[in-house]
């Protein structure tokens, strides 16, 4: 199910830019947060949650960078369907 995601509201929660739909932020095990923009966004409402996202860093994968953007739009744990 995929949600509606404001751009501009995401990047605000992920001390990110925005571009349109695209936005850039830190990934999550990056330490410098004001300069990192190693995560990138796309928000798509075809997207099974919204949003497609892609790491460009070594210290996140494209998962952990996932995870992180649903913890912060307060959206629920990944599980796999049964």
């Amino acid at each position: 199910m995929s949600h509606y995601i404001n751009p501009s509201h995401l990047a605000a929660v992920l001390g990110g830019d925005v571009s349109g739909n695209n936005v850039t932020a830190p990934g999550p095990n990056n330490h410098d947060k004001r300069r990192d923009r190693s995560m990138s966004i796309l928000v798509d409402p075809d997207a099974p949650d919204g949003f497609l996202v892609k790491s460009h860093s070594s210290k996140n994968t494209d998962i952990e960078c996932k995870d992180y953007v649903r913890a912060k739009l307060g959206l629920p744990e990944w599980k796999p369907e049964k």
